[in-house]
């Protein structure tokens, strides 16, 4: 069995509209992979009501770890990392961020590796492998050495474990992983984002939207927007409302 998952409701943002795209894409475009929504508590909001309406869902609860091995989680990204990897570990699928956009079916032939991953970089720099977007077999060994470095984990920092120890890990352990450019990340978010561009994304498998960078115009995002703004985003999102 194939599994697609997610993770919210670890926070008091809303559940939008964006949300709602990046979970209904990722299921028309996979068909036959099981949907697992994970929450620490479960959104009330209209968009999440489509979603449950119109979407074959798995939804299940998983813990919102605000204190870890004696420190505070006060990012809820980094709680969302802490049940992210055991997850993938234990049953193995392809993980994405709620402000993802899924545009084309999971490649067959990146099916039998231990892990693929997007790597983010800016220009000629290479910041890590991004943890928003990524397919893991069960049992990865890849994911299992992660993991161990998540149990130290103090609270602090931002991208230390989740984008640049990865990148640190593959060069240790060269064939561990598959890092790719492009398909499983798209526009990184120093380029132009797909919010404000008007072009194809060809090639791309799932986009990242960067909601740390674009948060105010997600939230502003409404189905009138999306049937009429003519933004690469839009005009992908408009065939999952």
């Amino acid at each position: 069995m194939s599994y697609l998952h997610f993770v919210t409701g670890l926070h008091d943002d809303e559940f939008g509209i964006c949300e709602r795209i990046a979970i209904k894409s990722a299921c028309v475009q996979n068909p036959g992979w099981t949907c697992c929504v994970w929450v620490g508590k479960e959104p009330t909001s209209r968009q999440w009501g489509i979603l449950r309406d119109t979407t074959n869902l798995m939804v299940l609860r998983v813990p919102n770890h605000k204190h870890w091995r004696g420190g505070r989680i006060g990012q809820y990204a980094h709680r969302s990392d802490l049940v992210r990897h055991p997850i993938l570990h234990d049953l193995g699928g392809l993980y994405m961020d709620t402000d993802t956009i899924t545009l084309a079916p999971f490649p067959e032939e990146w099916l039998g590796v231990d892990t693929v991953i997007g790597r983010e970089f800016c220009g000629p720099t290479t910041v890590g492998l991004c943890n928003a977007v990524m397919y893991s077999k069960r049992g990865s060994l890849f994911q299992r050495k992660w993991i161990e470095a998540w149990e130290k984990f103090d609270g602090s920092g931002w991208n230390e474990l989740s984008v640049q120890l990865p990148w640190k890990m593959h060069q240790e352990n060269p064939g561990l992983c598959t890092p790719v450019d492009w398909k499983l990340l798209g526009p990184i978010h120093c380029q132009m984002s797909p919010f404000v561009t008007m072009g194809p994304l060809t090639d791309c498998v799932v986009v990242h939207l960067w909601r740390t960078y674009w948060r105010v115009l997600m939230e502003y995002i409404s189905e009138e927007y999306i049937n009429t703004v003519n933004t690469t985003y839009c005009t992908h999102a408009r065939q999952y409302l």
